[in-house]
């Protein structure tokens, strides 16, 4: 009897024993639409796609565990170039499971980071539940057929069992179409508008270029229709200039740059022919304004887009430049609004005193630059020196216009006198004024001053 409840005893132990090696513990990843990978089929570049699959678990062990999740191996095509992170993602499915508790509910990116998609009960109840997985199209660069492989592992909690893995593949066939979108400064994809005023007188056009077409492309820029006014005047293409930035490829000119008529290539992509941003920079150069009448200025920009060269897309933005009138005068010397003549003393003349002026001006119109000379210079005593012993001379600097009234050093006048007359188009001009002392011999030593200023005047 005791020899037959040992065997029993014996029996009954090595049974438990053998049941707790050969727990079950059964982990299944199903795609939904069958087969044994996630497959998304043709993806378009204006396409979301997903793709759900059902992850099973069969369990006897009575012991808790959990699922997790990381991408094994990367998605690439067969170039080797990784699909865009931000691309794929996944979340599993709220309300999908039994028992236990889901996690990552939110989209969230596919990436090698291993994560928890799920807990079961405490007493490790068999269970399922669906995990999503999105790609979308608008997000990926490149075309090709890309591959990867995502890790499922099964972890006991407790007892010590072991984990249980499956691997699934992931396939997805992306076709991205060349596209072209092109956007302005002035908010019209057909339109670029400059002023010489305050506001916009910097201004660009942003040319998009998604997915790729498979060998290297230039875009190719050129002034098809010049800057014309209503009455048929044309500007000089160099007013404008410009610089090219981009997210990828090469910039042909990276700094500012003056406006030819020839086509010139602005961009190239990299040898995959890869799309990207392309910003063009305009700004007017300020300093040739006073050379171009005041108005509105019509142009054309076209665009090409070149593959060993063949054209693949063209386009057009329209230009509107705004000059708006310019009719100033600008006065530089040492002495601002005074001039003064120091430690003036009897036969002893001081040296001559010198002011540079600028007009600019765009209007066409003939225009005067007047000198105003409110009184005799005085000193801080009260002592005059009589106008005939103050005279002025005038000289144009070369390549300027226009007629000085004062060749030869003469007397100053008080008052308003005329000092400049530009030609017939009232071009812009700059020149100076030269103004010298004879001190006679009955002259007090001082310091001597009078006021002195300039008016610009149309005619």
């Amino acid at each position: 009897m005791r020899r037959i409840t040992l065997i029993f005893l014996c029996g009954f132990i090595a049974s438990t024993i053998l049941l707790s090696a050969y727990a079950a513990y059964n982990l299944s990843v199903v795609p939904r639409r069958g087969g044994n990978s996630i497959y998304f089929g043709r993806v378009s570049s204006g396409e979301t796609v997903n793709r759900e699959v059902k992850i099973r678990v069969n369990s006897t062990s009575g012991v808790k565990y959990q699922i997790r999740q990381r991408l094994l191996e990367p998605m690439v095509n067969e170039k080797g170039v990784r699909i865009d992170r931000e691309a794929l993602k996944f979340y599993t499915l709220r309300g999908s499971n039994s028992s236990g508790a889901l996690y990552q509910d939110m989209p969230l990116v596919l990436d090698t980071m291993e994560r928890v998609l799920y807990v079961s009960s405490p007493v490790g109840d068999s269970d399922s539940f669906y995990t999503v997985y999105v790609i979308e199209g608008s997000k990926i660069k490149r075309s090709g057929n890309f591959f990867g492989r995502i890790l499922y592992t099964l972890v006991p909690l407790e007892g010590g069992a072991s984990e249980r893995e499956v691997i699934v593949n992931i396939q997805a066939q992306v076709s991205r179409e060349f596209e072209v979108s092109v956007t302005t400064s002035s908010r019209n994809p057909r339109l670029l508008k400059l002023s010489s005023g305050e506001k916009e007188k910097e201004g660009f056009i942003k040319v998009t270029l998604e997915g790729g077409i498979g060998r290297r492309y230039r875009l190719i820029q050129s002034l098809q229709e010049p800057l014309r006014n209503q009455q048929g005047e044309i500007l000089p293409e160099d007013i404008l200039k410009f610089r090219v930035s981009v997210s990828a490829g090469q910039s042909s000119y990276p700094s500012y740059t003056s406006m030819t008529a020839r086509p010139s290539e602005v961009y190239l992509s990299d040898n995959e022919g890869s799309g990207g941003d392309i910003v063009i920079g305009f700004v007017i150069d300020e300093s040739r304004l006073g050379e171009i009448p005041s108005g509105d200025f019509k142009g054309r920009l076209f665009y090409t887009i070149e593959a060993e060269g063949q054209p693949v897309e063209s386009f057009f933005v329209d230009l509107l430049l705004q000059i708006e009138p310019v009719f100033d005068i600008e006065v530089v010397s040492n002495f601002g609004s005074s001039i003064y003549f120091r430690n003036v003393k009897p036969l002893s003349p001081p040296p001559n005193k010198e002011v540079l002026i600028r007009v600019k001006s765009n209007l066409h119109k003939p225009y005067s630059v007047v000198q105003r000379l409110e009184r005799p210079l005085t000193s801080e005593k009260g002592d005059k020196i009589p106008f005939r012993f103050f005279k002025v001379k005038g000289l144009i600097e070369e390549g300027n216009s226009g007629n000085i009234a004062f060749n030869q050093f003469t007397p100053v006048k008080q008052g308003n006198t005329v000092v400049f007359s530009s030609d017939s188009k009232g071009s812009p001009s700059e020149f100076r004024v030269l103004y010298s002392l004879q001190v006679p011999q009955d002259t007090r030593e001082g310091d001597y001053f009078t006021n002195l200023s300039y008016s610009l005047i149309q005619k």
